[in-house]
């Protein structure tokens, strides 16, 4: 997993994206519903903890764009300067779905919670029981949920012979208070961030693909997606709680930049080959690198058919 310590500090965090991120948290929200959402029975108590914890962190850690004020009943109610929102300040009466909503339009990061629930899992192993996902690559969120981690790492290569118990160990020894991160990347065409449609090649189809030549790549349309994966274990439910906030870099930045457009390069290289088919290397991988190198320009032609996110 290459999972590192991360400072509590950093978990959710507030950039000069907050306000158009959110906004576009409340779009996709309202375009997809359901589709992007979901909270088990078993989850409940998980979220209502998360609830209070994600809302009295921004009030402490946040305090001039975070606070407290009476509404116009006499109630003192979480308010959101930045939105200009008010909210229940903690999760008494609200219902899973409220509670969803309202962690979602506060926060940039996607929320998921992971538990193993012996009465309604016929495995031992951790499940996705709640989720706002807002942003997916690819995939379609609501086919995900009520699922074990196994189901939901699929389309990795060697999950199962390599990753299976060894990760689910790893969210056993997971502490309350205890913040680990892993960051995953890869590229695609365009910045969008909601992309639900779901793709998912099957092994045949992947070693099928043929390389892009670079000059019929518009490579002002090519970014980087990076995501940063946050873990820690909430105290009171024993849920694991999972964020993750995504990142786009243009491509034409990067290589305008160039300090890092050979270790880029490299980390490509890097990709193991089953990995790396799974990213669909082998179509955009020389291609990006021809670019970052300065070795071609691409193409201005704005028609594309083949996703490129993994």
């Amino acid at each position: 997993m290459a999972t590192r310590r991360l400072d509590p500090l950093d978990h959710i965090i507030l950039e000069e994206s907050y306000l158009e991120r959110t906004n576009l948290r409340v779009e996709v929200l309202e375009k997809y519903g359901k589709l992007l959402t979901g909270c088990h029975e078993s989850a409940v108590e998980s979220v209502r903890e998360s609830y209070d914890y994600i809302f009295n962190y921004l009030l402490q850690r946040y305090p001039k764009y975070f606070y407290t004020v009476k509404n116009e009943k006499g109630e003192t109610v979480f308010y959101n300067s930045i939105r200009i929102e008010s909210f229940p300040l903690n999760s008494t009466n609200l219902k899973p779905e409220e509670m969803l909503y309202g962690i979602a339009r506060n926060i940039e990061e996607d929320f998921l919670i992971l538990l193993k629930n012996p009465k309604y899992d016929e495995i031992d192993e951790y499940h996705l029981r709640a989720n706002v996902s807002c942003f997916p690559a690819g995939f379609n969120p609501s086919e995900k949920l009520n699922t074990p981690l196994t189901s939901i790492h699929v389309p990795v290569p060697e999950y199962k012979e390599k990753l299976q118990r060894s990760m689910n160990r790893w969210f056993d020894r997971l502490q309350p208070y205890e913040y680990m991160v892993r960051n995953n990347w890869g590229f695609q065409i365009g910045n969008q961030l909601c992309d639900p449609d779901g793709y998912q090649a099957t092994y045949d189809e992947l070693i099928a693909i043929k390389a892009a030549d670079p000059k019929d790549l518009n490579f002002n349309e090519v970014f980087l997606r990076v995501e940063k994966q946050m873990f820690t274990k909430l105290p009171k439910s024993g849920g694991v709680l999972f964020l993750s906030r995504y990142y786009t870099y243009p491509l034409t930045q990067i290589r305008s930049e160039g300090e890092k457009c050979e270790e880029l390069c490299g980390a490509i290289d890097g990709l193991p080959h089953k990995l790396g088919l799974y990213k669909r290397k082998v179509y955009w991988g020389d291609a990006v690198k021809a670019y970052l190198r300065g070795e071609s320009n691409g193409s201005t032609d704005d028609v594309y058919e083949v996703k490129m996110v993994a």
